[in-house]
């Protein structure tokens, strides 16, 4: 409490006349600039993201604070492959746009967006650079990126390629999830075993053209290729290796012009994704197969209209999925050496139009949108599929089987008469109001998600065995209502957002089994404070969640209504000679999210120090993650059952300590 304390008061200091003016590039609390501030001395963006208001990343995994996991776009192209953060350099990075309230232009699944921009290359010539990052952790790791860039009038080319290549392994005693779900400790006996040994070898292309036409008509386009050569994990004590060889091809295409009044976008992203997967333990061997295409095609246009301007949008998005998942296990049943295997196409449709308006009055500004989806979902079971004589059979999130539940046909009849799919409407109003208050602004935003037909994906009957888990449940679609209301003072935004869902999709631990929990509401309170001190820079976010959740179990149930409390905290300190100091601290208390409980208060406290020299271009950066001591976050995730099941685990967070260096030519 009192280190809060004391951040605040020089927060209070800086809003009373010592700070200075945010970081933003024109004012808004939502978009960050990185051209020419020192968040571009940064090595990748993935680095750039720890360091922005109402984002954070813990593992590499992105949240936006208060709204999950975000849709990333850069330009108009979404990020499938998160790996990309991680090789965008911070310093062609324009700028960041973080959404926590999406309108009419997204569906509903998307609760949050980050936007960003890229710079373009202004001057003609020809260009090559080449960047060598070794990084000493556990073992060495090495990546290497050459880049090479030519402008000539209208006409950009640019090429990345980079190669890495990582080997590392940890002690029993740092390695993450080691623990059973009965919190036992590692025996003083196995602490000296080594518990996980990973080797990967990762090369990456990267082509992007565009041409100006003129003024008003630009052409790009973008292809990239991704070859995983080696993915190897070996665990001695089980006896257990996993090797996954990956390639992946991405394709995007866009125009944006400018026709009378209208300024108009129109492309498509392609990715092909073809991932083979294979474990071996003494008790079992299986393998896992995908081939996946997914096609993004839309159509943007916005012009001025009366006192605002007007959007309007189509959508198509098609995604197939090959899924061959096969378990030949000597200890399971009999049930499930028949019937685990699965092998099917997935096809999945949708549509989407939308349409949104945003008038001023004076001070105030009124946004209406309204957005109308279509899903068609199929499966088509292959003949080697072990579920083609099975009634009601469901398959993991990989490939869900979307029938209707009340028909007890066999899966072969269902297929034969084309049964297998469903059709859905879906439909999104968004209502958002903003007035202008002197130097501060208030946002009022609703938004609600509706469905017709109301049908649910058909889950597992497992009649044949003992277990009857789960036994004729039916995943329905998740409707969320919210309502959010943010009040923004120059580097000070205070957001509180109240929830409504309806039919939530809750899961289990390992996220291979989906369910529907009761409806619930829960209330989420946001404050964000970006005040700039001279040379310091922090960030702090604070987040309350307030849930009123019951979870029906065998025994009663319980009551997920605790209180949880987040908070990160990150510093960014530039010093003269070219230091950059970046301190950040994540911090969560007890309490309930969703069907999840977390026992124990847990602190991460990650540090780094970084030096550059001009001439040569060298910087050395020495970093450390998870300072603390023995930082432990035990959960318990409870499953709505007929047994009541609950899941515990306890993480202990790895700490690591690494040296880099980064050469650039």
């Amino acid at each position: 409490m009192r280190k809060v304390t004391v951040i605040l008061l020089a927060a209070l200091l800086a809003f009373n006349g010592y700070g200075q003016q945010n970081r933003y590039a024109d004012g808004a609390s939502d978009e960050t600039k990185i051209e020419g501030t020192q968040l571009a001395r940064l090595p990748y963006l993935i680095d750039v993201l720890k360091q922005l208001p109402k984002v954070t990343v813990i593992d590499d995994e992105v949240t936006v604070v208060g709204r999950g996991i975000p849709a990333i776009y850069i330009e108009n192209r979404k990020v499938v492959d998160l790996s990309e953060l991680t090789q965008i350099p911070a310093s062609k990075v324009a700028s960041i746009r973080v959404i926590t309230q999406p309108g009419a232009e997204y569906g509903k699944d998307v609760q949050s967006v980050i936007e960003i921009l890229t710079i373009a290359e202004k001057k003609d010539g020809f260009r090559l650079s080449e960047t060598l990052r070794l990084d000493l952790t556990h073992k060495l790791s090495t990546n290497n990126e050459l880049r090479l860039g030519w402008k000539h009038n209208a006409l950009i080319l640019g090429t990345t390629l980079s190669y890495n290549e990582s080997n590392s392994s940890y002690d029993k005693t740092t390695f993450k999830r080691h623990y059973d779900s009965n919190h036992q400790q590692v025996g003083e006996d196995e602490k000296s075993l080594r518990h996980i040994e990973n080797y990967k070898q990762r090369l990456t292309g990267r082509f992007k053209a565009s041409y100006q036409i003129n003024d008003n008509h630009n052409l790009s386009a973008n292809y990239s290729y991704l070859k995983v050569r080696k993915d190897r994990t070996y665990v001695p004590e089980t006896l257990m290796t996993s090797n996954g060889p990956q390639s992946r091809h991405d394709i995007d295409l866009e125009y944006t012009g400018k026709i009378g009044a209208w300024d108009i976008s129109v492309g498509n992203n392609t990715f092909i994704d073809d991932t083979d997967s294979q474990s071996e333990n003494p008790t079992s061997q299986g393998y896992y197969l995908r081939d996946e295409y997914d096609l993004r095609s839309y159509a943007k246009a916005n012009t001025p209209l009366w006192k605002g301007k007007l959007m309007l949008g189509i959508e198509h998005e098609y995604d197939y999925m090959d899924v061959d998942k096969h378990n030949d296990s000597s200890v399971e049943t009999e049930f499930l050496k028949q019937y685990g295997g699965i092998h099917a196409v997935n096809t999945d449709h949708t549509y989407a139009v939308f349409a949104s308006t945003t008038q001023k009055f004076g001070k105030w500004t009124i946004e209406g949108g309204l957005r109308y989806e279509r899903r068609t979902s199929g499966y088509k079971p292959c003949e080697d599929d072990g579920l083609m004589n099975y009634i009601n059979y469901w398959v993991y999130e990989m490939g869900v089987l979307r029938i209707d539940p009340t028909d007890d046909r066999p899966i072969s009849v269902l297929a034969a008469n084309g049964r297998l799919h469903t059709e859905r409407d879906y439909l999104y109003p968004t209502v958002k109001v903003s007035t202008k208050l002197g130097k501060s602004s208030l946002t009022l935003l609703h938004t609600q998600s509706s469905v017709r037909p109301y049908l649910g994906l058909t889950r597992l009957s497992v009649k044949d065995m003992e277990d009857k888990f789960m036994e004729d449940l039916v995943l329905k679609t998740e409707l969320i209502a919210t309502t959010s209301l943010e009040w923004n003072y120059q580097w000070a935004t205070l957001t509180a957002t109240y929830n409504g869902y309806t039919a939530p999709i809750c899961s289990t631990l390992d996220g291979t089994v989906k369910y529907n929990a009761p409806d619930y509401d829960a209330l989420d309170l946001n404050a964000t404070l970006t005040p700039k001190i001279d040379v310091w820079s922090p960030v702090l976010n604070m987040n309350m969640h307030k849930q009123w959740f019951d979870m029906p179990l065998a025994n009663g149930g319980q009551k997920l209504h605790d209180t949880l409390f987040k908070l990160s905290f990150t510093n960014t300190i530039s010093l003269p000679g070219n230091w950059l100091i970046l301190v950040g601290a994540n911090w969560h208390s007890k309490g309930g999210e969703r069907n999840v409980y977390y026992y124990t208060n847990n602190l991460s406290v990650n540090a780094s120090v970084q030096k550059e020299f001009p001439r040569p271009r060298l910087t050395l950066i020495l970093s450390a993650t998870n300072l603390m001591k023995d930082s432990y976050m035990d959960i318990t995730r409870y499953t709505q059952s007929y047994r009541g099941l609950s899941e515990g685990a306890r993480d202990r967070e790895i700490r690591m300590v690494s040296f880099s260096v980064n050469f650039k030519i």
